[in-house]
């Protein structure tokens, strides 16, 4: 879990600014800039925002995928095999509604169909997350 008090005053005020910016969002373009200024805040490699559909906390279809820089093949093969249903992110997401490490998620859910879905992620260098 995240430690909000260790962070520095500057990535408070940078906190407030995605927050900010993300109220303010109205396009694509509007979350593609909120993804870019989380990577910086967080130092990640990539990032994608969905929209989808969800039933009894569980995604039941992808709307839309705004991809800031993830893998296009990946999120092609993400979308036509429905993934989503298979993937321990999405579905810790859903459960425990809070901010967490991919890690936290595989460790929750260990079984087999979830350690197969990050096995294939990890052959698209999609292997920590936050």
């Amino acid at each position: 879990m995240l430690d909000y008090r260790r962070f520095t005053k500057k990535e408070l005020a940078d906190v407030l600014d995605i927050i900010h910016a993300s109220l303010a969002c109205r396009t694509d373009d509007d979350i593609s800039t909120v993804m870019s200024k989380i990577e910086g805040l967080v130092c990640a490699d990539s990032a994608v925002c969905g929209v989808g559909v969800v039933e009894d906390g569980r995604l039941e279809s992808v709307i839309k995928i705004i991809n800031h820089d993830y893998p296009l093949e990946w999120l092609q093969l993400y979308a036509t095999e429905e993934l989503y249903k298979k993937d321990p992110i999405i579905r810790y997401n859903f459960e425990f509604f809070k901010t967490h490490f991919w890690s936290e998620a595989i460790e929750e859910y260990n079984q087999k169909p979830y350690m197969e879905f990050m096995h294939v992620a990890s052959d698209f260098g999609l292997k920590y997350g936050l």
